[in-house]
């Protein structure tokens, strides 16, 4: 009898971590395109999809690195743990992630990018089913990346206070950044206002300078 998750025949099971609809639901669109290819279960956070992916022990778990609780790199041996026979493959929007690295070093087996074109992304889990570490190209987590982790520990900055950073270097308010982050407007006041504490910035403008200088952004 096949393990619960899988399916007979070939086909690849997913389980998508992500706490955007349109991404999820757009990961499951695709996959509906690619006969070999099955999503089987979908969660917002990763506290929800450890047991989940316990349960279904699908063979690709797809987790995006920013979410409410859990986050990503963290969840990765927690998943692991749930169901050993799981490749978890990094699905983020930032190629200079700081949390990509620390994905990788805690047994992710892959990292690809959300704007990868759709063959690279079906073709990227499949080499991953065989046996691969996927990587999409633009990716660096002992290069660029590696540097800016060391620039984040420098500066005391934690991987959530990152995340909010980079959203603030985009143009976005705290009700977007929150919306963005799954967080609430109280929440990203009070990262932003650590960030700004600890790089010595007093506004949102000054935050951009002193994270640029640090080579934060």
């Amino acid at each position: 009898m096949a393990a619960a998750g899988h399916v007979t025949g070939g086909t690849v099971t997913v389980y998508v971590v992500d706490d955007h609809p349109l991404v999820s639901g757009g990961v499951e669109t695709l996959f509906a395109h690619a006969p070999d290819l099955q999503v089987v279960g979908r969660a917002a956070t990763s506290d929800a999809a450890i047991p989940e992916v316990g349960r279904l022990r699908p063979q690709v778990v797809l987790l995006d690195l920013s979410m409410p609780g859990t986050t990503g790199s963290e969840a990765v041996r927690p998943l692991l743990a749930a169901s050993p026979g799981s490749h978890v493959v990094i699905f983020t929007a930032y190629s200079d992630h700081p949390a990509v690295g620390r994905a990788l070093a805690a047994g992710a087996h892959g990292a690809l990018l959300k704007d990868a074109a759709s063959g690279d992304l079906v073709s990227g889990l499949r080499r991953i089913c065989a046996g691969e570490v996927v990587l999409d190209p633009r990716l660096d987590p002992t290069g660029s990346v590696g540097e800016l982790q060391e620039a984040l520990r420098a500066a005391g900055i934690t991987e959530r206070e990152y995340d909010v950073l980079l959203q603030v270097a985009r143009g976005r308010t705290n009700p977007e950044i929150g919306e963005v982050l799954g967080i609430t407007r109280n929440t990203v006041k009070a990262y932003l206002q650590s960030c700004m504490r600890k790089l010595g910035a007093r506004n949102r403008i000054e935050v951009i300078t002193r994270a640029s200088e640090k080579r934060l952004l």
